[in-house]
């Protein structure tokens, strides 16, 4: 038989061992637990981080829409002002051109009653101090037409300059209004005249 000594020593061995086993349980078990919570913190922090890039993915792409309708309306404003400033140069020209037949026609019919007054008192008409007259009244005629036509010019000029502003902000608006411009460049755009400036052409022609 064992004497009671041994028995003691036994069981003291065999609580220990529970107790260490306990210990180790407690120890996994914890370990366990603190894993999972990381986990889940882990888990919890990508979903956020996800949730936040859809929303900003959204949102960026509702401004990319917004953009590029508005550089579609801003094309369209400015190819209209275009418009208006080319036919504002047409009708510059037009009315030079008509100012220029004017004198013209003022200046040939000045001409013949000078020469119908000269011939009525039986001078020469083109000798001497008629023939002078005469060519000063054609020279006055060629350089107030000189002074119209280039007028003319300068002004239709100024027009067409604006037209083409006008146009190659229209370019860039219509770049603008797709995809592949508003992905690459956009910057570009966002220098671009404000809308309202584009309708000053609009309430001068009103």
């Amino acid at each position: 038989m064992c004497s009671p000594t041994m028995l003691l020593s036994v069981a003291g061995m065999a609580f220990g061992a529970m107790q260490s086993n306990a210990q180790m349980n407690a120890q996994e078990a914890s370990s366990r637990a603190n894993a999972a919570a990381q986990q889940r913190q882990f888990d919890y922090q990508n979903e956020a981080q996800e949730t936040q890039l859809r929303a900003q993915e959204a949102a960026a792409e509702v401004q990319r829409t917004q953009s590029m309708q508005e550089s579609a309306y801003n094309q369209r404003i400015s190819e209209n002002n275009a418009q208006i400033q080319k036919n504002q140069a047409q009708g510059v020209k037009s009315k030079t051109q008509l100012e220029e037949a004017q004198i013209r026609l003022a200046a040939g019919q000045k001409a013949g009653a000078q020469r119908a007054q000269m011939g009525a008192s039986g001078a020469l008409l083109d000798t001497g101090t008629n023939a002078s007259i005469e060519a000063g009244t054609q020279l006055d005629a060629d350089l107030d037409a000189l002074m119209v036509r280039t007028a003319g010019e300068k002004q239709a000029q100024a027009y067409e300059q604006t037209a083409a502003n006008y146009q190659h902000q229209a370019n860039l608006d219509q770049w603008g209004s797709t995809d592949y411009g508003r992905r690459e460049a956009p910057t570009l755009l966002t220098e671009s005249s404000p809308v309202s400036s584009k309708w000053d052409p609009w309430r001068a022609a009103a």
